[in-house]
């Protein structure tokens, strides 16, 4: 192996799948095939209503979507019978196998042909939903993927690194990634982080990891490049006022626009991460789990 496909060999990586079973999704409400292009859709609140797929009416177009559920403008409603109020199905590793979430928000794994929590037998029913004794379940579908790939190349310190974004069916896939630079955690007190280039070439933190409590998964915060840049501009220019103050021989609240840079950095800091659960499958080292190959994974 020659030196360029060193640095190119993948290292680590680290998936976070997102489901969804479509567009504003009326929780509470279902529809059942009634004949033809016909839907009968109960209401949350118990009240039906008769549709048909190609016709418009008062909240818009009825049509399909690409999960084989009922839209209604901009609606979704689920194509089923009985749909459990609250419950969410999706699919795990291995044939049969599926993660729910009750009303607790608790996920509990389940498979088909067992018996779920003292509630019922799992099964499929004819609607392609999780049916767990006499209630079914929506089932939520992969609508894409976040792929952090870690190569063995270093660069500005750390491992050369892409984030992508992977939809179904999208020939895309894998060819428009973000590059950065991963930064594993060199005491453990802090998180592993990948840092984006922006505009100026400057590297800017956009995603954080943290080891979960029992060292299975990840918990990755991610925000925007934009932000990131916007925090790293608040970091200097407080810094500027505290080299004015100290120049001044005042405090540093003192100097105009001083606590106002530091309650929006505060605010960025509080409100501009968003969390997600990420999968590691290789390289747990990185990001300091456990390698448990007997681990069930979350899809």
């Amino acid at each position: 192996m020659n030196s360029s496909e060193k640095t190119t060999q993948l290292m680590a990586k680290a998936i976070c799948p997102f489901f969804s079973l479509g567009e504003k999704v009326l929780d509470g409400w279902e529809a059942r095939p009634i004949g033809g292009d016909n839907y009968m859709v109960k209401r949350s609140d118990g009240s039906e209503t008769i549709v048909s797929v190609g016709k418009e009416t008062r909240a818009g177009m009825v049509v399909l979507d690409k999960n084989e559920n009922l839209m209604v403008g901009e609606w979704t409603v689920v194509v089923g019978e009985n749909i459990q109020k609250g419950w969410e199905a999706k699919p795990a590793r291995g044939k049969g196998n599926f993660w729910i979430k009750q009303d607790d928000g608790k996920w509990n794994p389940a498979k088909v042909g067992d018996d779920f929590l003292g509630q019922g037998i799992v099964s499929i029913d004819k609607y392609n939903n999780l049916a767990i004794g006499n209630s079914s379940l929506k089932i939520l579908k992969k609508k894409y993927e976040l792929a952090l790939l870690v190569l063995k190349g270093q660069e500005k310190g750390g491992f050369v690194s892409y984030f992508n974004y992977i939809e179904p069916n999208n020939s895309s896939n894998r060819k428009d990634g973000t590059k950065g630079v991963f930064y594993p955690s060199r005491d453990g007190k802090q998180p592993s982080k990948f840092c984006e280039y922006g505009p100026d070439g400057g590297l800017y933190s956009t995603a954080v990891f943290w080891p979960s409590k029992d060292q299975t998964f990840s918990c990755g915060n991610i925000r925007s490049l934009d932000i990131a840049i916007k925090e790293a501009a608040l970091f200097q220019q407080i810094k500027d006022f505290e080299k004015e103050a100290k120049e001044l021989e005042t405090e540093p609240c003192n100097i105009y626009g001083y606590d106002d840079a530091k309650k929006e950095l505060a605010d960025i800091n509080s409100n501009s991460w968003k969390e997600n659960r990420f999968n590691v499958t290789m390289g747990h080292s990185l990001f300091r789990l456990k390698n448990n190959k007997k681990m069930k994974r979350l899809y």
